[in-house]
This record gives structure tokens, C-alpha cells and sequence, in this order.
């Protein structure tokens, strides 16, 4: 049996170890060669196992794709890089596109006399009974959360109501639309976050702020179905834009929430019943049913605009065509920085399942 060499000989290569081992023999041996010391030996590399190379690699992988989702917020710099909340909703209503079957048909006005303001009725346009004017109120909203977008665009806090009036036009993210009767349609769905949802907020607030009392104005959100003006305790027409209903908008939309699914065809039903002059539709995606289809086949009658928060190149086509259809124009809108400030201060619901008043087409939760 070989006899163990000196203790640094452990740490040597087995092929070297096996070199120096000298032989039992009766013959002349020669002096020894002095061997290079620990401290002097070359480095040779010794390559690691497999096992540590594919750990560290996924290591660097978890990292990388961390580094890409986490929202990081720079003060010093103003920049905010916001990572949406909400991408499991938006490939929710991505998929609901593919499976929606809902029957092609054309949007037709109501052919009604017309009626005095604020006495329009939506005829035969079949929402959930749920939208019908209830007796249930709107919770509380205090002063000072609704004072912050106030703040945003009024003189010392007076709000958008104090913007001025308007003659015959309307504004709204900057596009001029000439008449005096006007319908908002605004996405309330939950991949409207990051900002975006206040940002349509407060544009409401500023361009319904511009119109004079002699001019009407009328607001539908849509996600799972639609949301008419002062919902649950719904307007049933174009209300004249006098200061009492902007604040009781202003306080209206403190309420609204956030629903998954953007359907919009029960939306775009009730905005072309109203008989407006122009239509303004906002959103962030595409509709997750067959609106776009259906407005592409209804002949134009009254100017609709499109706008929409960084859009996926469908659903920004679909979009641009609805507005050249119409006679409008398609705009792209941009979320600022304090809009984002607020969103996460206001912190709005995103419902996946009905809650209360909300979500009423949701399935009902646990």
C-alpha cells in the first residue's frame, strides 16, 4: 500500500501525485529535485459542474426578468416607470376576443321626436335592468380627495367647473368638436391603471368644465357592460352642463370603479340614442366584442372621435378607423406624471367579480 505523502500532497493533481510516488528499488537513487512550493505553483483551472452552471444561469435569468416587471420611482429625477398591475386582466379581455359570439348587426338611432334637455329617454336600447334610476345613493366622498384633481387644473382649487364656458364647441384631450350636445364613452375597465383612468377623469372634468348651461353633456363608462351618467342613479338623457351638474359629475366620478372585460357595444347603443352631435370614445385596448365590427358597418350620422392610451398597433387600427368612418380624427393620449401620483393614492377597486353596483355581468364572488 502506497504510504501518504506530505499534507499539501492532497492538494495536488492525482497524475502529478502519481509521478512523484518513487518506486522500492536496491539502486543508486539521485538527490532530489526541490518541487516548486505551494505558493509558486501555476493556477490551473478546475472547470465547475454542471449542476452550478445551470443554477447560476437561472439565477441571472429570474434576475433579468425581476429587473423588467418591478416599477421603480426615481424623485430626483421626476421619472416614473410604472409596470401595470393589471397585464392578467388585459389577456383576459385579449382572449375574450377570440371567443366572443355575439351576432353582426348596425347601431340605428331611435327614431323619437325630439325632447326638451335632459328628458331623453333610452327607448328601446335593452341595458341591464340594474341601470335602470335606483333609490341606492352614492357613498360619501370627501372634499379633500376630490379637491386633488381639482387642484390639478383649476385657480387655487376652484376646480373644472371654474374652467369657463364654451360657445358651440367642445374639447377633449385637445380635439375641437363643434355642436352642444356631447357624449363621453370612457373605458372603466382593469387594465385602465398606471394612471390612465385618472388621467380620462380629469380630462372629463376639464372639457365638461368648458361648457356653457346652454350646452349638454353626457357620460358612459363601459367594461363589463355599460355605465350610464350618475350610475346606479342613472340620468336618463343629455343633462344641461349647468354648475349644479358638474359638481354632482365631480363627485360621480370619485365613485366609478374598475370592471374586467371591455364591451362597449351596450355603450355605443345608448351614446347613439342620445342623439348627439359627436361622440368621444376613450380607451386602452381593443373592445372585447364585436364593436369595432359593428360601428365599421353603421353608416356615419353623427362625428365620433377615437382616443387611446399606448395601443396595441389592432387595436389602435380598429380605432383610426372608427374615426375616419365618422368624420373624426384618432388621438393618442399620454399619461403624466402626477396622474400616475394619484392613481396610486386613490388606489380605485379593479373588480373581477361583482361587487355591489359593480361589475353587475361579473360572476359573483366568494
Amino acid at each position: 500500500m502506497a504510504h501518504a505523502g506530505p499534507a499539501n500532497d492532497l492538494q495536488r493533481p492525482p497524475a502529478k501525485l502519481l509521478a512523484e510516488q518513487r518506486p522500492i528499488t536496491t539502486e543508486r537513487r539521485e538527490p532530489d529535485v526541490e518541487r516548486p512550493s505551494r505558493a509558486t505553483r501555476p493556477w490551473r483551472w478546475v472547470a465547475p459542474p454542471a449542476w452550478a452552471v445551470s443554477a447560476a444561469l437561472h439565477c441571472a435569468a429570474l434576475l433579468v426578468l425581476a429587473l423588467l416587471t418591478i416599477s421603480a420611482v426615481d424623485p430626483a429625477r421626476d421619472t416614473h416607470l410604472v409596470a401595470s398591475v393589471a397585464i392578467e386582466d388585459e389577456l383576459l379581455e385579449m382572449v375574450e376576443i377570440q371567443i366572443e359570439e355575439l351576432e353582426l348587426q348596425q347601431f340605428v338611432p331611435i327614431d323619437a321626436p325630439e325632447l326638451a334637455p335632459g328628458a331623453a329617454d333610452f327607448g328601446d336600447v335593452r341595458l341591464e335592468s340594474q341601470l335602470v334610476a335606483t333609490d341606492i345613493g352614492v357613498g360619501p366622498v370627501q372634499e379633500s380627495t376630490i379637491g386633488e384633481i381639482g387642484l390639478l387644473f383649476g385657480k387655487e382649487g376652484s376646480g373644472m367647473s371654474q374652467a369657463g364656458p364654451g360657445e358651440g364647441v367642445a374639447y377633449f384631450f385637445g380635439v375641437k368638436t363643434k355642436g352642444n350636445r356631447f357624449v363621453f364613452v370612457v373605458d372603466n375597465s382593469n387594465s385602465m391603471s398606471g394612471g390612465k383612468f385618472e388621467t380620462a377623469v380629469a380630462e372629463l372634468q376639464r372639457s365638461i368644465g368648458r361648457l356653457n348651461e346652454h350646452q349638454q353633456f353626457y357620460v358612459i363608462f363601459f367594461s363589463d357592460t355599460a355605465y350610464p351618467l350618475f350610475y346606479p342613479q342613472t340620468a336618463k338623457g343629455l343633462v344641461p352642463a349647468t354648475d349644479e351638474n358638474k359638481r354632482r359629475l365631480e363627485y360621480w366620478l370619485m365613485t366609478v370603479e374598475r370592471c374586467l372585460q371591455t364591451r362597449g357595444l351596450e355603450a355605443m347603443q345608448l351614446a347613439f340614442s342620445l342623439r348627439p352631435d359627436a361622440i368621444y370614445i376613450l380607451g386602452d385596448g381593443a373592445f372585447t366584442d364585436r364593436t369595432a365590427d359593428q360601428l365599421l358597418a353603421t353608416p356615419p350620422g353623427v362625428t365620433i372621435h377615437t382616443l387611446g392610451f399606448r395601443m396595441n398597433p389592432q387595436a389602435e387600427q380598429d380605432f383610426r378607423q372608427i374615426a375616419q368612418r365618422f368624420g373624426g380624427k384618432f388621438t393618442e393620449v399620454q399619461v403624466t406624471p402626477q396622474m400616475v401620483t394619484l392613481s396610486r393614492q386613490l388606489n380605485r377597486p379593479r373588480n373581477r367579480t361583482r361587487h355591489g353596483v359593480w361589475g353587475i355581468r361579473l360572476p359573483a364572488g366568494p
